[in-house]
């Protein structure tokens, strides 16, 4: 579904954020300030763990909801940048435990295009199409922003479905994201228009498998 036939989900998701923005501020702000601490920098919180708290935002009026699973914390910093596309250097990322939290905390380096809109731009699954940028103003008071795709309230109120936020781009590594994705929390996905033995998808699909294989896991 195209951002025209999502557009029917917003004033649900408006008002559901409208309902539940006290209790959701207060879970993320008391994780976001920790962060900050340790990095002393402005950072975006990207996918499942976002995704996962505007659900549990819900209290009891979420039975219903699905029951999405986080199992870490992807946290993005960098420089702001006037290029059209983001530049994720997914060989600099620490594993940090931070006293306070209980999963771990993954800092990815973007050297090109830092900012909430390129890596929304980039994500490429509906279910994880959050973003969480957290900053300080000018009076040190620390802000916390939720920046949220249609194509995350589309999966959320329109089906319980994961999918490729743009099929006819998608590679192989996010239908194997989808999988991964789905099964632990029993949900369906969809992989359609999604070509698996194409040349390029092949090759980005060994290269992604190839990153997490080499990457090094450091505790900071």
């Amino acid at each position: 579904m195209d951002l025209v036939g999502l557009a029917q989900f917003q004033e649900r998701a408006d008002t559901y954020l409208k309902s539940h923005m006290s209790r959701l501020l207060a879970s993320v702000q008391a994780v976001a300030s920790k962060i900050e601490a340790k990095l002393k920098c402005p950072f975006i919180i990207m996918g499942s763990w976002p995704a996962k708290q505007i659900v549990l935002a819900a209290g009891e009026d979420g039975n219903n909801l699905p029951l999405l699973t986080a199992n870490d914390i992807d946290v993005y910093t960098g420089t702001p940048g006037k290029k059209t596309q983001v530049a994720i250097d997914y060989h600099s990322i620490q594993y940090l435990s931070i006293n306070g939290i209980s999963q771990e905390v993954n800092t990815v380096s973007v050297v090109q295009n830092f900012g909430w809109k390129s890596l929304l731009d980039n994500n490429d699954i509906n279910a994880t199409a959050v973003a969480i940028e957290v900053q300080r103003d000018n009076h040190g008071v620390l802000l916390v922003e939720f920046h949220v795709s249609l194509h995350f309230w589309g999966f959320l109120f329109g089906g319980r479905v994961l999918k490729a936020v743009n099929p006819a781009s998608a590679q192989t590594k996010t239908l194997v994201r989808l999988a991964y994705k789905a099964f632990p929390m029993n949900l369906e996905f969809d992989g359609a228009n999604i070509d698996p033995c194409s040349e390029i998808s092949l090759y980005n699909a060994a290269e992604y498998c190839t990153n997490c294989r080499s990457t090094k896991r450091r505790s900071v």
